[in-house]
């Protein structure tokens, strides 16, 4: 049984902001990055994206890469997601949004699920886990 603790890690900066709960943007442990839950809020204006979901995926997966970019990552190192929408029947227009991001590459694994989510303003919520590089 190993007794490594996990790295947890706090990106700071105008990039990506602080945690705006008690939590770690991303903890590392067994070779993977575990990025927590990331929303449509823009670390700039404090604001949430505004628009529909295909605008808040796209704000989302900007935060999501800068915690990656803070860690030496990027969306080829991600091989799992998991995405939750307010309403499933923006499953089609956020998979167009979503797409986008791992163009040229394979996308990773995936779960999406309809989800009551933690603001009102709040369309998606999506975390990742990547795989460290050596």
């Amino acid at each position: 049984m190993s007794t490594e603790k996990p790295k947890k890690v706090t990106v700071g900066g105008a990039a990506l902001g602080k945690p705006i709960g008690p939590y770690s943007h991303a903890a590392i442990a067994g070779g993977l990055a575990f990025i927590s839950g990331q929303g449509p809020r823009d670390p700039m204006t404090g604001t949430y994206a505004k628009g529909g979901i295909k605008e808040q995926t796209g704000q989302t997966m900007r935060n999501i890469l800068e915690v990656l970019k803070a860690l030496g990552l990027d969306f080829s190192d991600v091989v799992k997601v998991n995405a939750y929408l307010r309403d499933i029947k923006d499953f089609q227009a956020f998979n167009e949004a979503y797409a986008s991001f791992f163009e040229g590459f394979a996308p990773p694994a995936r779960t999406t699920l309809q989800a009551v989510l933690p603001r009102e303003e709040m369309l998606i919520e999506i975390e990742a886990i990547a795989k460290v590089r050596s």
